[in-house]
């Protein structure tokens, strides 16, 4: 074989795998979705305190932890949908937005992240139990379940101040992927709203009991 028949070939074969890529490129793309889940505070701000809130991460049950939508569509049955997910981690979006709620609040100084230089004489940790779409039925609903703990830090014995679990189910507009995230994030801004009422009826009752004592004969 002569240099110019080498040089064809060679041609040959370089076309080849270029068009090869070139089919690889133009493969279409998979239709897929990323939501965002969490809810937004729209009310006035209560009295301000003057204790400072540590807010752990969220916390997951391994079978809501991944970024796909989970439906269930049986007794016992479940699916995960890979082309409709979370943008990021539930948990991430969950407890960003649970530390921006709080601190609209009023009801802390100051609201902040373990990681956080500062010190916090009260910590708030958070479960999600369940974060699903329950199509097992002919009404679908959106399926949130959450507890709190709240924890004095300042205590040697961090006691537990405060505990309660939170279910919400709320209806869907429609057998869609959208209409289950829009109906997951009322579910949220609920027990988000629950738990702050909690608190503050909370810090009335530690206010009242902290007077009393101050007050009481020594």
């Amino acid at each position: 074989m002569n240099i110019r028949s080498i040089a064809i070939v060679s041609i040959l074969l370089l076309l080849s795998v270029l068009s090869v890529g070139c089919m690889k490129l133009e493969r279409p793309q998979l239709d897929r979705k990323y939501y965002v889940i969490g809810a937004s505070r729209d009310s006035q701000p209560r009295e301000r305190g003057s204790e400072t809130l540590v807010v752990r991460r969220v916390q997951v049950s391994p079978r809501y932890q991944d970024r796909e939508l989970v439906y269930r569509t049986g007794e016992t049955t479940y699916e995960a949908d890979y082309y409709n997910s979370f943008f990021i981690p539930p948990a991430e979006m969950i407890t960003d937005d649970l530390r921006r709620w709080l601190g609209e609040s009023g009801m802390f100084e100051n609201v902040i992240a373990p990681q956080s230089l500062a010190s916090g004489g009260l910590i708030l940790e958070g479960m999600i139990n369940s974060l699903y779409g329950d199509f097992s039925s002919s009404e679908p609903e959106a399926v949130v379940e959450m507890q709190f703990f709240l924890v004095d830090n300042r205590d040697a014995e961090t006691p537990i101040l405060y505990s309660r679990g939170f279910s919400e189910r709320v209806k869907l507009g429609s057998r869609s992927s959208d209409a289950l995230v829009k109906a997951m994030n009322k579910a949220v801004a609920v027990i988000f709203k629950k738990l702050e009422e909690d608190l503050s009826t909370l810090k009335t009752v530690r206010g009242q009991e902290a007077e009393s004592i101050q007050s009481s004969p020594k």
